[in-house]
């Protein structure tokens, strides 16, 4: 899906559809939120509706929730930066795990490695959840000397992580190793 805003006057408004993306909700449950209040929106004549870009970002921020490339805040220099690769629920379920760090999160591995060449974060985190091949992105990153000592975080399928870690990973955790990944988060926080 797109992520290209619409601007009005200089300000940035997205549809429920784009924001739904985001959240890992349906857009209805978006245009319940708008309906409730919890996202402030304005309506086209056409009656749709379009929420703010601070809305969506005070919303995501407020519950602990990565926000996407699109909203993300310009790259300051020094600060704690991770990059994720992964699907939506992955994502939802990282949310808590990932407050108090500067996220972009990407579900297509080229445009994370785009990201990752031209704004080298503090870590990378990536799912080995089948749509991508988590060697093959640690391998790109190792053969960039920009990008070549980038801390990569790999996480799912046996075979796909232990590929992973063959290719250069740092960290490479069977399935669902959360408890070691708040471990390496917990260091990168320290450290930053």
């Amino acid at each position: 899906m797109a992520t290209n805003s619409i601007p009005v006057n200089g300000a940035r408004f997205y549809t429920p559809g784009q924001v739904a993306v985001w959240a890992g909700v349906t857009s209805m449950t978006i245009i319940r939120w708008c309906d409730a209040g919890l996202l402030h929106a304005t309506t086209t004549p056409g009656g749709h509706r379009r929420i703010t870009e601070a809305s969506v970002r005070d919303y995501l921020t407020k519950r602990g929730m990565a926000i996407p490339s699109a909203l993300a805040a310009p790259v300051v220099e020094g600060e704690a930066r991770v990059v994720v690769v992964c699907d939506a629920k992955t994502r939802r379920g990282l949310a808590s795990k990932l407050k108090g760090l500067t996220v972009r999160t990407f579900a297509e591995p080229l445009d994370a490695v785009v990201e990752i060449c031209c704004n080298p974060p503090s870590m990378v985190l990536l799912e080995a959840n089948g749509s991508n091949d988590p060697a093959e992105i640690v391998r790109a990153l190792r053969s960039h000397g920009r990008t070549s000592s980038i801390p990569v975080v790999v996480w799912g399928a046996a075979d796909a992580v232990d590929a992973a870690r063959q290719a250069g990973a740092t960290h490479a955790f069977r399935h669902d190793g959360t408890a070691d990944l708040e471990r390496v988060l917990a260091t990168l926080r320290a450290t930053s």
